[in-house]
């Protein structure tokens, strides 16, 4: 941890009793998650009225769904993810957390005591009482990459007996900080269970944890459940699958996504410098003895098919029993191929085949959407964590992300993904800002380029989905540039964070002290959008300096009478005086006046716009905060 006197750096992945005194660059807890979502719910009805299973009874999460099967289980409160935790035991796994199905916080979610939250619940299952070594195995991993649960935080697993209509645990783990994934196996001994209609279910105890700032209560001790298998005539040591445990990477260096358009503009070895050169695959051998993984493929469809897909053999390896093995030097040599299409959408599939005809299938192939549209992007859609300063001194605290456009452009709007808190007390306002980079090019600027005033959090229903805030007006940018925002209280505004990526380089924060590169891992979920065909003789915003009206204004903040200087070339010059609140109303609105200074006595506290325009059509805009 690194202190002085401006600032502590705080990362917090565990929502424990703290009081926060010191301005801070915070991450929180995994937020609620919009994937798990009312849109949702009507394809979860699909097979909850069929008879009972029969065994075997198997789910490895590889579906590629983000909720449960319907066809094997009850409930859907867990999301189900590739990206939430590392190397489990196949792609896909259940997350065990503090968010309903619609994802938002539970109802009854405490800050003090734990309180019962997702379940995971299978459908009836035709068992009976002559069954013999009746087993249910299963793999769990507390924290992944977010938050761990505390001691008195727990995952359980219940029985139903039939006969008795109840639930009894068989098993519980306490909470406790990462480790790797480890393997249960329970056999089922009772006759109570051994009756038609059993049923099993997963569920989480959590807690919020006390804290000085109710933005801050968001989602918090997960759990992971991957490779559950249910079945009679079982050992110990049966199972023999292997499987990827990761899901493929972005063939992009240094971005997730581009404008199609941006890219396409680009001469063929500019696009090839954009391209990785290595492919992350990841597997592993859940079995006790050797396996070959073989024929493994890796290929690239244009889903506009108007490109030929690309395929690469990358042939065979050996996989260690019980072990994850990465892929050994896997480069690729592929460029997207340019169309004559505004978007493009690339499909990128991994296969392989396996030893062992009882292997599960599903999970021998990972498959991977690298989209290009009109925006750039350093995250995957996906937020393990919640970002944002939050504490003493962080009010008018600023955040900018430094992006760098592949041709020069207008940025239209700005999506941002914020993440959700118990009663959504992060919902504060604040500035969304682009900013040019300073005249040393180390920082942003500290004069805004653009910026937009009143904004608050949304929140979106929709799968992954980010709040699109259009801007009023173009504003034009090459090269690199900044989007970020001022905000207007200490409440954190909990903006997503992927911690899959990092791109901690591009960020930097200002709370008084001048602008500080960040100190937290991950790739903030702010997605720049553009326009894409935009020629630069239409009207744009492309930089304040050649229009600025140079005007001196004080003092700032203000009790009572705020003073406007300007040039002596300007002194007889009227001017139009306006004074906007935080909400966009006007408070002062003058036209063609002679004055220079301004009485704040009578307004509230808070944060206004000040715009001044000469008759000469140069003109500033500032905020004043009263005090």
């Amino acid at each position: 941890m690194k202190k002085n006197t401006h600032l502590i750096y705080t990362l917090f992945f565990l929502l424990s009793t703290f009081t926060i005194a010191h301005a801070q660059e915070i991450v929180i807890s995994t937020p609620s998650n919009p994937s798990l979502n009312t849109a949702q719910q009507t394809n979860f009805q699909k097979g909850l009225n069929e008879t009972f299973l029969e065994l075997p009874f198997f789910e490895d999460f590889s579906h590629g769904e983000s909720t449960p099967r319907p066809s094997l289980w009850q409930d859907k409160d867990v999301f189900v993810n590739t990206r939430y935790a590392k190397d489990a035991p196949t792609v896909g796994f259940a997350t065990f957390d503090l968010i309903n199905s619609t994802g938002a916080i539970y109802d009854n979610a405490q800050y003090d005591f734990a309180f019962e939250a997702d379940h995971l619940t299978s459908k009836p299952i035709l068992l009976n009482n002559s069954d013999q070594n009746v087993i249910l195995s299963f793999y769990y991993k507390p924290q992944g990459r977010a938050d761990a649960p505390e001691n008195k935080d727990s995952l359980l697993l219940d029985f139903f007996a039939p006969q008795e209509q109840k639930w009894h645990t068989v098993w519980a783990k306490a909470g406790t900080t990462n480790h790797d994934f480890k393997k249960v196996s329970i056999t089922l001994t009772d006759e109570k269970y051994l009756q038609e209609g059993f049923q099993f279910r997963f569920r989480n105890w959590g807690s919020l944890g006390a804290s000085a700032y109710a933005s801050m209560a968001g989602n918090a001790d997960q759990w992971h459940v991957d490779f559950i298998y249910l079945n009679r005539n079982r050992t110990e040591n049966d199972i023999h699958d292997i499987a990827f445990t990761n899901s493929l990477n972005t063939m992009l260096k240094n971005y997730e996504a581009v404008p199609w358009l941006h890219y396409k503009s680009l001469s063929e070895d500019a696009r090839t410098a954009l391209m990785v050169k290595n492919i992350d695959i990841r597997c592993s051998n859940l079995g006790t003895s050797l396996r070959q993984l073989s024929n493994l493929k890796i290929t690239f469809q244009d889903l506009s098919g108007l490109n030929p897909t690309v395929e690469i053999d990358a042939g065979s390896i050996n996989l260690q029993a019980q072990r994850i093995t990465s892929y050994p030097s896997l480069e690729s040599s592929f460029t997207f191929p340019a169309n004559n299409e505004n978007t493009a959408q690339f499909l990128m599939s991994a296969s392989f085949s396996s030893d062992f005809n009882t292997d599960s299938i599903s999970n021998n192939t990972i498959q991977r959407k690298q989209i290009f549209d009109n925006y750039y992007a350093y995250d995957d859609g996906t937020a393990e964590a919640g970002y944002g300063l939050t504490g003493t001194g962080t009010k008018f605290g600023q955040v900018a992300y430094h992006f760098s456009t592949l041709k020069p452009d207008a940025i239209i709007g700005v999506e941002i993904y914020f993440c959700q808190t118990k009663n959504n007390a992060s919902r504060k306002y604040f500035w969304l800002d682009v900013r040019e980079k300073s005249k040393d090019g180390n920082y942003p600027s500290s004069e805004t380029l653009y910026q937009v005033e009143g904004l608050r959090p949304e929140y979106e229903s929709e799968i992954n989905q980010f709040h699109y805030y259009p801007f009023p007006e173009p504003v034009y940018v090459t090269g690199d540039y900044y989007i970020g925002w001022t905000q207007t209280t200490d409440d954190l505004l909990n903006v997503g964070l992927d911690l899959n990526g990092n791109a901690k380089s591009q960020l930097s924060y200002n709370i008084g002290g001048g602008w500080q590169p960040s100190e937290i891992n991950g790739a903030l979920m702010i997605r720049p959008v553009f326009d894409g065909n935009f020629a630069p003789t239409k009207k744009a915003i492309a930089s304040s300096s050649s229009t600025e009206l140079p005007a001196q204004i004080g003092p700032n903040p203000v009790s009572e009478i705020l003073y406007i200087t300007l040039p002596s070339d300007y002194d007889t010059d009227k001017i139009n005086l306006s004074v906007t609140n935080l909400v966009g109303k006007k408070v002062l609105n003058l036209k063609k006046t002679s004055r220079r200074e301004i009485n704040f006595s009578n307004f509230p506290k808070g944060i206004y716009l000040l715009e001044i325009s000469a008759e000469s059509g140069k003109k500033v805009r500032q905020k004043v905060i009263k005090q």
